[in-house]
């Protein structure tokens, strides 16, 4: 990192490399990485150059940090303070994810539309959140429909869960496992089934 911001990229690139070589992973030069990051069984893990990894994360084997275009600027994710990732989730965009969150294993996050995960949310295995929409009609199904995903502060996100573009889900809200989930959810409720809907209040 260091080498590549001196300057030297083509040297930082070669170290790069040789890394890659001996521990099966592949971390750019360019990305930024904090204090006291633990990559566990790090065999398959990728980290593209725009990604920035605070202090005090843990990723596990298998994890992408990657990207969805070749655009110049920041294209990679943001991974917050004391966050877990979960052995193969990826990760493509440039999404931001919230201090002390919790990614289980097997998610899949493709942000061309935009994705923010709050502060202390739980999201479980194989959940999808998913920011791009195509044409209904046959002739328009090459065109995307890009929307964000918000998803506040203390979700939780039960196993299998698909969120769809534009939702966006209130503070403290879980939703069960299996739903999909393609309206906004409020604040403080439980919400499950395919679609949606909410099922309770959580009383705070």
């Amino acid at each position: 990192n260091k080498l590549y911001y001196k300057g030297w990229k083509k040297l930082s690139r070669v170290v790069s490399g040789i890394s890659s070589f001996l521990t099966k992973t592949d971390i750019h030069p360019a990305c930024t990485i904090g204090r006291r990051v633990f990559i566990d069984h790090a065999i398959g893990v990728v980290i593209g150059a725009t990604a920035i990894v605070e202090d005090d994360v843990l990723i596990y084997q298998g994890v992408t940090l990657g990207g969805v275009s070749l655009n110049k600027g920041k294209r990679h994710p943001t991974v917050r303070s004391n966050t877990v990732i979960g052995s193969g989730a990826k990760v493509l965009g440039n999404i931001t994810i919230g201090k002390n969150v919790f990614i289980n294993a097997s998610c899949h996050f493709q942000d061309q539309g935009g994705i923010f995960i709050g502060d202390g949310s739980f999201i479980g295995h194989n959940v999808t959140l998913a920011t791009l929409n195509h044409g209904i009609n046959p002739k328009d199904r090459g065109t995307l429909y890009p929307a964000p995903i918000i998803i506040e502060e203390n979700v939780w996100i039960g196993a299998n869960v698909t969120v769809l573009p534009g939702v966006k889900i209130g503070k403290n809200s879980f939703i069960a496992a299996g739903a999909v989930v393609t309206k906004d959810v409020p604040k403080n409720v439980i919400a499950g089934g395919i679609p949606s809907k909410i099922i309770k209040k959580i009383v705070i």
